[in-house]
C-alpha cells in the first residue's frame, strides 16, 4: 500500500496488467492446470481448441473462471449458463479476458 500523505491510502493493484499481451500462453496453462493436463501439453491448444475437445464441463468452466479471476485479481461477470452458452473456443476465453483488461495495461 502506498500513502500520498500520513491519512490516504492509495492501493495499487497491477495484477491483470501483468499478463502479456499474447493471452494464450497463460490461458493454455491455466486450463492445463485446472483439467490435470500435462503442462507440455499446453502448446497444442490453440485460439481454434474448442472447449469440447478438451472435454471441459460447465463446472470445470467456472473453475477456469474463477482461476482466471483469483490469478490476476478480476471480476468476471458471467453466470455459469452464459458462459456456457457463449464460451465455445479457448479463443471465446481470451476474448473474455480482454473485455476485462487482461494484457492490456489498464482494465477497460
Amino acid at each position: 500500500m502506498i500513502r500520498l500523505d500520513h491519512s490516504t491510502p492509495v492501493v495499487l493493484n497491477l495484477s491483470h496488467s501483468l499478463m502479456p499481451a499474447n493471452l494464450l500462453p497463460e490461458l493454455s496453462k491455466l486450463i492445463t492446470k485446472s483439467l490435470s493436463i500435462p503442462e507440455e501439453n499446453a502448446k497444442e491448444i490453440t485460439e481454434e481448441t474448442t472447449l469440447e475437445s478438451l472435454e471441459i464441463s460447465s463446472l470445470e468452466l467456472v473453475e477456469i473462471l474463477i482461476t482466471i479471476e483469483e490469478e490476476y485479481d478480476l471480476e468476471i461477470d458471467i453466470d455459469a449458463v452464459e458462459a456456457r452458452d457463449s464460451l465455445q473456443t479457448v479463443g471465446d476465453l481470451i476474448e473474455l479476458g480482454r473485455k476485462h483488461g487482461l494484457g492490456t495495461s489498464s482494465a477497460e
